[in-house]
């Protein structure tokens, strides 16, 4: 439309220079680092929130936010007792649930992780702060008003593409619109300066046909638009509300409290209320309800044109950390910690000019309470405060009195009354809905057959369940709106409803009705919505209201569900209230067993829990002592009427804890748990025959050792058939190959595919191992010109000891194989790591200094607190050196120093050694000897090997035909993987005495 409209469009900067204060720039490095630790965070709290139950006591509920930030601005509310006149709200009976805000969720995942966030510096702590105001932003509200289950939930439907800006601002758009339909002539009409007062939706008035037309309903002056002050009335079929949300709270708000109670000014007088909307007949309690508790957030802009850009300087001038904007940059944000709520600054000359005319003119933005508290203010206050920002930031600069100011006040605004929505705890997205549905003439609900004629529509950003806060959600409200006057306008006689209709109402008018009742499912008789059985809905019958969840609902048999239609809802409720579930015991089984002559009966989720899926095998319900009875299906059986046994089925957790109850609920792919690995996806659980298998959702998505573009239900066994042995950490159950075109046969498990750099995410399942990617892309695998200078400080002997080699090694605390104990071990070293933002333990290398140097690789034990490891670095680039430091791969010519060859010099053997378990040690030890050639021997500490043959001071050539130095046995760190996931080894050794 802007283009059509010949709008100039700018692509918006996204990239923000962060500026620490005292003209420093932060390190991007860092501000990266702590972008995800803020992402670790909201995760987390994700978590955490949606583990609980959906209802909690009361002193475990925290659901007081602020709802409507302009509130306090007001005429009425002026001189209200409250912290800057912002008064927080909690959300009524009916809306209480276990979510909690974003701050509070932070409080509980800083309380769990508090050794890692005590250790974060002044710096890092600012970093995270700056994330919190860059999210305040985004929806005009703080962090202590938003609902961490709910306060992104339209991000999973956002537009692709870059963000941009109008150069001519959005008038222009509304002027090419209002243009357009000018086009139409008498048709289309518009008024300006025509302040509504109030808006009847059900007056009684004639009607007649609209020209002839037998699909058309009558037309009929049913609505009447009253303009404030003047004596004027507009008469319409049908009305589209796009007021501001701000606006209808205003309406509503000002409806429950006369003027009259109006609080007095400090001088004794009444102030002159504002002026509100007025709905004949008010609207629908829905309605009303989902106004009030929803939120409107507030944001405001501060704009400052200076003499002079200070802030900017030619890229030959900008010295390293120099807070200064070069050519091309738009954006700085303040991560000092200094006045956070002017948290980024834009420089708004450049962003819509050009480099070579742009003027001096920049731009801040506050949000939420700050907002409010700036509307209050002075505006020479309001400047001040921003200058100092500004003279912290660049100290150094001189920063010359502003030419000009401008600072918007939405909050105060009569016609908006805030700026866009945001859910606070104890809103949901549903509520969206609630705002959108368009209401008849009665007034009396919300979701109604199509037999009934809607009078009253809404639109606007807060009606926009997709893209909510959005200026193009607020566009597209408009056009839906639009399409259901239509549709709303044509005559179906077949949509008229019928006896057996239950009419679907929105749970407040239950709760209205019925205040002390519990919200709980007549079927199942479980609170509130749920995961398995859907959301919780109400439904009606005349007087009578019932609630019941939407599956439980739908798999009723005589349920019928169609076009927003329900059918037998009650009637199947009713006979539920005779029927026990042969599971739990309970009333409202309703969903009996179809094999003739079985009397047995369950509800909805106990259907599940026997392993029947309505999904998949359908409403048809076989219980698990008949499901072999039933009638066979090409997909599930074969032509003679036998199972499949390729077939597979998936089941609930629930299920496969009940058949195994002493099994761990793990992946049968990575071998890890739910808590263990979040990042995996859910558990889902599968079965075949009588086998049943859990595994992680993720690791059978980007699985590619089956051919096949996505892996289904029925490839989960033959993907454990395909599985390998991890390369990266030695454990079975890896599914994803390297697709290298000269042919790599190296398996990785998802975990250890990203831990090698990939993003499935980006880059999808074609994945290639990180040394032919660094292949591919002609780089160098290995420097060694940088390596060498490392592995000569390293003294000659330097064993490496794991329990994975010698038996006796975990239960040495510091000294040999045999328990003989020197000294206290003194704390591991643990490095830095990409993962989890550079504080989860690395895999596989940590290091001790005792007497003779030993590392200990133990992947598998527990890491002590970084707060007591005290080495320095020097060391632990020391050790690292050792566990990578690339073998020779021919190690013989520079061991044994002869012209003579070196077969009439050596004996080469093969020696098999094995253990019992992989959970079983190795009876092995080995030492590295990083001389001119590193290699690989056997060591004589704790020595248990002799009976295999195996001799101190063998060298070790090769382990299973891998060739020690070659790419897949190239250090010792690989070695230990190897040794990890094997019963059986093969040394290929030399034996001989070294000159």
């Amino acid at each position: 439309m802007a283009r059509e409209a010949g709008i100039d469009l700018i692509n918006a900067e996204e990239e923000v220079k962060m500026l620490g204060g005292k003209m420093k720039q932060v390190e991007r490095d860092r501000d990266l680092e702590m972008g995800k630790l803020f992402d670790h965070l909201l995760d987390k709290g994700a978590e955490t929130c949606w583990s609980r139950d959906e209802y909690v006591e009361d002193h475990q509920r925290h659901q007081k936010a602020v709802r409507w930030y302009a509130s306090s601005l007001r005429k009425a509310d002026h001189g209200k007792d409250s912290k800057n006149g912002i008064i927080a709200a909690d959300a009524p009976r009916h809306r209480h649930s276990s979510d909690i805000s974003i701050d509070h969720a932070f409080g509980e995942v800083l309380t769990r992780e508090r050794k890692r966030f005590r250790r974060l510096s002044e710096e890092e702590h600012n970093l995270i702060l700056w994330n919190i105001k860059n999210t305040e932003y985004a929806l005009g509200a703080n962090i202590q008003d938003l609902s961490m289950k709910y306060w992104d939930t339209d991000e999973e439907h956002a537009f692709e593409g870059e963000h941009v800006l109008l150069k001519q601002g959005y008038s222009t758009i509304i002027d090419h619109m209002l243009a357009k339909c000018a086009t139409f002539g008498d048709k289309f009409q518009y008024l300006l300066n025509c302040p509504v007062e109030s808006i009847e939706y059900s007056r009684k008035s004639t009607s007649h046909p609209y020209r002839n037309s037998q699909n058309i309903v009558d037309l009929s002056d049913t609505c009447q638009i009253t303009v404030r002050d003047k004596p004027d009335t507009y008469k319409f079929d049908c009305v589209v509300c796009a007021l501001p949300l701000g606006v209808l709270k205003h309406s509503v708000e000002s409806a429950e409290v006369p003027i009259s109670r109006a609080t007095a000014s400090s001088d004794g007088s009444t102030p002159a209320p504002d002026k509100s909307l007025v709905f004949h007949p008010p609207l629908p309690l829905a309605k009303q309800d989902a106004i009030r508790n929803i939120g409107f957030g507030l944001l405001n802009k501060v704009y400052l044109q200076f003499p002079e850009p200070f802030w900017r300087k030619e890229p030959s001038d900008i010295e390293k950390s120099s807070p200064f904007l070069s050519k091309g940059q738009c954006l700085f944000g303040n991560a000092s910690g200094y006045n956070p709520h002017h948290y980024m600054f834009l420089d708004i000359g450049r962003s819509l000019g050009d480099e070579s005319n742009s003027p001096a003119i920049l731009m801040t933005m506050i949000s939420g309470s700050e907002a409010v508290i700036a509307e209050k203010a002075l505006n020479e206050d309001l400047i001040n405060d921003v200058l100092s920002t500004l003279r912290f930031l660049f100290p150094a600069t001189h920063i010359p009195p502003p030419v000009a100011t401008k600072a918007t006040q939405w909050g105060s605004d009569e016609f908006s009354r805030g700026c866009y929505t945001f859910l606070p705890p104890g809103a949901t997205d549903q509520d969206y809905h609630i705002l959108q549905c368009p209401v008849n003439g009665n007034g009396e609900a919300l979701m109604l057959p199509k037999s009934e004629t809607m009078r009253l529509f809404f639109a606007g950003e807060h009606t926009s369940y997709l893209h909510p806060s959005m200026a193009h959600g607020a566009y597209l409200s408009g056009v839906r709106a639009a399409s259901e006057i239509f549709s709303n306008l044509r005559r179906n006689p077949s949509n008229q409803e019928s006896a057996s209709s239950d009419r679907q109402i929105p749970i407040i008018m239950f709760r209205t009705k019925y205040p002390e009742h519990p919200l709980e499912c007549n079927f199942c008789h479980e609170v509130g919505s749920r995961k398995s059985e859907g959301a919780l809905l109400a439904f009606q019958r005349g007087a009578r209201q019932v609630l019941a969840h939407q599956n439980c609902a739908i798999f009723s048999p005589e349920v019928g569900h169609k076009k927003g239609v329900w059918k037998n809802v009650i009637k199947s409720i009713n006979r539920g209230k005779q029927i026990v579930c042969s599971s739990c015991n309970k009333y409202g089984g309703t969903i009996g067993c179809t094999n003739v002559g079985c009397f047995r009966s369950f509800h909805f989720r106990c259907c599940e829990k026997t392993g029947w899926d309505f999904d998949r095998d359908g409403k048809i319900f076989f219980c698990d002592l008949h499901r072999s009875h039933r009638p066979a299906s090409n997909t599930e059986n074969t032509s003679q009427g036998s199972p499949n046994p390729s077939f597979s089925k998936r089941i609930p957790i629930e299920l496969y804890s009940l058949k195994n109850p002493l099994s761990p609920i793990t992946c049968c792919l990575c071998h890890k748990g739910v808590d263990q690995e979040p990042k995996r996806g859910p558990m889902l659980g599968f079965q075949r025959n009588d086998r049943q298998v859990l595994v992680h959702e993720n690791c059978t998505r980007y699985a590619n050792v089956v051919d096949k573009s996505s892996v289904s239900d029925k490839t989960i066994f033959g993907l454990m058939a395909r599985s390998r042995q991890c390369f990266r950490c030695g454990i079975d159950g890896a599914t994803i190959r390297c697709l290298f075109s000269s042919g790599c046969f190296r398996h990785f498990h998802v975990n250890c595919a990203e831990e090698s750099g990939w993003n499935f995410e980006e880059k999808g399942v074609e994945f290639v191992c990180e040394h032919h990617k660094v292949q591919k892309d002609n780089s160098i695998h290995c420097n060694e010109e940088l390596l060498s200078p490392m592995i000569e400080s390293i003294p000659p002997k330097s064993t490496f000891q794991h329990d994975l080699f010698c038996k006796g090694a975990g239960k040495v605390e510091n000294g040999n194989a045999n328990g003989t104990k020197n000294r206290s071990r003194p704390p591991r070293i643990q490095k830095a790591s990409n993962d989890e933002m550079g504080y989860m333990p690395p895999p596989d290398i940590t290091a001790t200094t005792d007497s003779h140097n030993k590392i200990d690789i133990d992947s598998d034990s527990s890491w002590e607190d970084i707060d007591e490891l005290n080495h320095s670095k020097q060391s632990e680039i020391h050790y690292k050196a050792v566990a990578e430091a690339p073998f020779t791969i021919d190690p013989i010519l520079s061991i044994f120093s002869t012209e003579k060859t070196t077969e009439e010099n050596t004996n080469r053997h093969f020696k098999r050694i094995q253990r019992s378990s992989i959970d079983q040690p190795w009876d092995i030890c080995f030492r590295v000897d990083p001389g001119p050639k590193t290699t690989l021997q056997v060591d004589d500490q704790g020595n248990r090997a002799i009976a295999s043959g195996l001799q101190t001071g063998d060298i070790i050539v090769s382990m299973n035909g891998q060739k020690l130095g070659s790419d897949t046995l190239k250090n010792i760190s690989m070695v230990v993987k190897l040794m990890k996931g094997t019963l059986d080894l093969v040394l290929e050794i030399i034996r001989g005495d070294p000159l």
